[in-house]
């Protein structure tokens, strides 16, 4: 099973078009909404503004990760991928243990960019919280994990990467990552999973 997962691992870091859209996207969103920003310098609780805006991306970036690679599980399952692993000792349950286990690792690549990113355009965060912020920013992902998981078993092929990608969307805009909202929209926020 870890063996699987180690080539999972490997062969999700090898699809460059997938990994270049996760892992450079939110990282360049950083840079366009914080880093460039003259307002981002303000302090802010225990940092400044472009550090808010630089774990806000993390998480964009981490959910983007699961929820795609997430996804591809259903394109596996329709080129007979789920066959070929019938005919291995590999039980359904270790398959998924083993796709969670290489999807949270991979999902580590777009975290450490835009915290190195933030890091390098002066983003500031007292302390261990750089350390706790990017952890925390990895255990919120894994619901997101199993989200993407679920739909590639229930969704067959190409349609369960949109509907992963339409979703994170949706919830990352209601959840007050892109934009500042308020009133009713800022109220609705508070009750996203982001």
């Amino acid at each position: 099973m870890i063996t699987y997962a180690l080539l999972d691992i490997r062969r999700l870091l090898r699809n460059t078009g997938g990994t270049i859209f996760t892992v450079l996207m939110p990282a360049g969103f950083y840079l366009i909404f914080g880093a460039t920003q003259s307002y981002t310098d303000a302090a802010v609780a225990h940092g400044n503004v472009k550090a808010t805006i630089m774990v806000s991306m993390a998480v964009y970036g981490a959910v983007l990760a699961v929820t795609t690679w997430g996804s591809h599980a259903a394109l596996e399952q329709q080129r007979g991928w789920g066959r070929q692993l019938a005919l291995t000792p590999m039980t359904p349950l270790k398959y998924v243990f083993s796709k969670v286990l290489a999807i949270e690792t991979v999902a580590l690549v777009p975290l450490a960019v835009v915290f190195a990113t933030g890091a390098i355009t002066n983003a500031r965060v007292d302390g261990l919280r750089w350390l706790w912020s990017f952890l925390l920013c990895w255990v919120c992902s894994m619901p997101f994990t199993l989200f993407g998981l679920a739909v590639a078993l229930l969704v067959r092929g190409e349609a369960a990467t949109g509907i992963t990608s339409f979703c994170t969307v949706a919830v990352a805009f209601l959840g007050n990552m892109f934009i500042p909202l308020n009133g009713f929209m800022l109220k609705l926020s508070r009750f996203t999973p982001m």
